[in-house]
């Protein structure tokens, strides 16, 4: 992401970003079946990037939203980005709503990431992936709390499994 944020901003380009976050559990599933990544290999991935894009996308434009939400209801999706502040889009009409709806469709999702099992990276871990994962989606215009953002931070720069509490802020734990 640095290159290309760099790049726009050589051209002078408007830049706004949309963070379209997948469970951690469903990305595992996928990687799975499509790379053959082990379980563990495909969290650290989900965790690497989506902290990565949390942090070079902090001072745009931006909206957060979930995968499943994309993919069930792109056109809403749509809708709500052109009304994001500085995204500068227009509402779609409905020429482009059904382009949108015939682009992404919901039988190409062949996995979801509603069950947290136990594996090679543990339970716990995933549920602690499941809650950042919560955390940023529930701030869908992307304007995240200080203690979130300084909680990310940690957990990037740690390279650690973090044992996340919502009310008491982030724990670093064992290395998995």
């Amino acid at each position: 992401m640095p290159f290309w944020l760099a790049a726009l901003d050589e051209a002078d380009a408007d830049v706004a970003a949309v963070l379209a976050l997948r469970t951690p559990e469903a990305v595992a599933r996928s990687l799975r079946r499509r790379d053959r990544l082990r379980r563990a290999t495909s969290l650290r991935l989900w965790r690497e990037h989506v902290l990565a894009a949390e942090r070079a996308t902090r001072n745009l434009p931006r909206a957060i939203l979930t995968f499943d939400d994309l993919v069930e209801r792109p056109e809403v999706q749509a809708a709500r980005l052109a009304a994001t502040p500085g995204f500068g889009l227009r509402a779609p009409d409905e020429a482009a709503q059904s382009t949108i709806r015939r682009s992404i469709r919901s039988e190409l999702v062949h996995h979801d990431g509603d069950h947290v099992r136990r594996g090679p990276f543990g339970a716990k871990a995933v549920v602690t992936m499941a809650s950042i994962y919560e955390d940023l989606v529930a701030h869908p215009d992307g304007c995240l709390p200080a203690a979130l953002t300084t909680a990310l931070d940690e957990l990037q720069h740690a390279g650690r499994v973090p044992v996340w509490r919502r009310t008491e802020g982030p724990a670093e734990a064992r290395a998995a």
